[in-house]
Parts: C-alpha cells; sequence; structure tokens
C-alpha cells in the first residue's frame, strides 16, 4: 500500500542495482505494477531511452529489466545519469540518480616501477609506487602489494584481487580496527587487511587451534591462507588485532562452512543450476 511504501524502502516502485567502473556499465531492477508503465534512462547529454521491461502477473505482479549501457554512454560527456520510473502519464514515480565519478578518482592505464601496467585511479602516484609486500604463494604465483602516494593525501595500494585510494586518516573514521578480511573464491585465497595505527599485529585462528601471526606493513596485512587450510575443520575462523601489549581490541569472524570461498575438486549442486564448493 502507499502507506507501507513510504516507510519501508524495499516496498518503493523501482527498485536499483548496478555494476559500474568509473561509470555504470549494467543496471538492473524491478518495478511494482500498477505504478509503473515504463522505465526509462537518462544520460548527461541530455538523451533518453526506453528500456525494455519483463513483466510477470499475480502474484508477482512486478517487472524486471536488465539494461548493458552502451559503450557510447560510458565517458563524462553523456554517462548514464538516472533511471525512473513513469507512471501512464509521464510522471515520475521512482528514480535512481547516478552520480559521475570525479575525475580524478576515474581509472586510467599506469606504468608501476618495474615496468607492469595497471589500471589505477588518476589520483594514483604510480610512478612513485613501491612493492611492500611481495612473496610466492604455494603453488608459485607472486602474492604483491603495491603503496603509492595518492594526489591529495593519503595512500593508494594495489593487490592481487583489488586496489583503492584512501584519503589521510581513513582508517581513523573505521569503527573496526581492521578494514578487509578474507578474499577467497579463486587460488590462491589471500588475507588482506588495512590496520590502525595501535594494531602491532593480525593473529588469524583457523578451526583446529592453530594460529598464525601477522605484523603490519605501513598499516597493511597480506598472507596466503594455504591448501593445508583448505578442508572443513582446519579453516580459517577468526583474524584478531592484537595491540603492543598483546591484547585483542577488535576480532573479524568468519563461517567455515560459507560456500564458494575454498577450491574443491568437487563442486556441491546448490540447485537452480548453481554450484559451489562446500
Amino acid at each position: 500500500t502507499p502507506a507501507y511504501a513510504r516507510t519501508h524502502p524495499a516496498a518503493r516502485p523501482l527498485g536499483i542495482d548496478w555494476l559500474a567502473n568509473d561509470y555504470p556499465v549494467v543496471v538492473s531492477g524491478w518495478v511494482r505494477a500498477g505504478d509503473t508503465e515504463t522505465v526509462e534512462a537518462s544520460f548527461a547529454d541530455g538523451t533518453t531511452a526506453t528500456l525494455p521491461v519483463t513483466w510477470v502477473s499475480s502474484p508477482i505482479d512486478a517487472g524486471f529489466f536488465v539494461y548493458p549501457v552502451p559503450s557510447a554512454h560510458q565517458t563524462r560527456a553523456d554517462a548514464l545519469a538516472s533511471v525512473v520510473a513513469l507512471d501512464a502519464n509521464g510522471n515520475v514515480v521512482g528514480r535512481q540518480d547516478f552520480r559521475l565519478t570525479d575525475p580524478l578518482d576515474e581509472d586510467v592505464m599506469q606504468t608501476l616501477p618495474d615496468g607492469t601496467t595497471y589500471s589505477l585511479p588518476r589520483r594514483a602516484d604510480a610512478a612513485n609506487a613501491r612493492k611492500a609486500i611481495s612473496f610466492r604463494s604455494t603453488k608459485g604465483s607472486e602474492v604483491y602489494l603495491w603503496l603509492m602516494p595518492r594526489t591529495g593525501g593519503g595512500v593508494c595500494y594495489l593487490f592481487n584481487r583489488g586496489q583503492g585510494c584512501d584519503p589521510a586518516n581513513f582508517m581513523a573514521g573505521i569503527p573496526s580496527a581492521l578494514n578487509g578480511g578474507l578474499s577467497g573464491g579463486a587460488d590462491p585465497i589471500l588475507f588482506f587487511a588495512q590496520t590502525k595505527p595501535d594494531v602491532a599485529a593480525i593473529e588469524l585462528r583457523y578451526q583446529e587451534g592453530e594460529n598464525e601471526r601477522l605484523t603490519p606493513v605501513d598499516g597493511f596485512v597480506l598472507a596466503e591462507i594455504t591448501p593445508a587450510h583448505y578442508k572443513l575443520g582446519t579453516r580459517l575462523v577468526a583474524a584478531v588485532a592484537l595491540d603492543r601489549s598483546g591484547k585483542a581490541i577488535d576480532t573479524q569472524r568468519y563461517d567455515p562452512q560459507d560456500v564458494g570461498v575454498y577450491p574443491c575438486r568437487t563442486p556441491t549442486d546448490l540447485g537452480y543450476g548453481v554450484k559451489a564448493c562446500p
């Protein structure tokens, strides 16, 4: 009902999810039947496009859409600006706006001191990057962490599974002493986190009672969760931040039964055509 929709966002006429790099590249969502006649995309250059909607009858009573944003609309001048739901009279009944990326946060190809190239934010001073952590995984691939200055202050980082550019004092605004965690789903499985200055060590705790101590390097930790900890009964269950006296000041817990984190030889059939490692 309208009264319920006013206080429950999930009940509103339009729901949107999207994938983006510097600009939205894929938009998907739903609209509630009865409220919406059409769904329209508006772009920064003033043009619009009507999105195809697949309507599902009662008891669902909703329409669904997936819209791959054309490559021509992935620049600052003509990026996707909003998606709106319109009623039969052309009135907007639901809206999702997309904020343009700050030019300094746009990704561009940059070259690191070792000659490798990566897509990094313009703010990342790749020419002055340094490899803070580097080691070989159990299977021989390099695990690495590059750190580099950030234009405007702060630090940018790049490791095997991701990157970021954080302003100065970024961690001061984070309630947890750790920002990051277990990065699974591919081999090698990694533990990556930023730490607050009062964190002297990170203790990884496993199901069978084994502990592993990590020392932050310039406020970062990066380690491999080795194949010895892939099997249920040996997996990571907690990462504990310790201060200089050895006191625990923060703990992140992990469910060892989460699917899709650790590799396996035979994935389990989860139904609906989905298979994952248990």
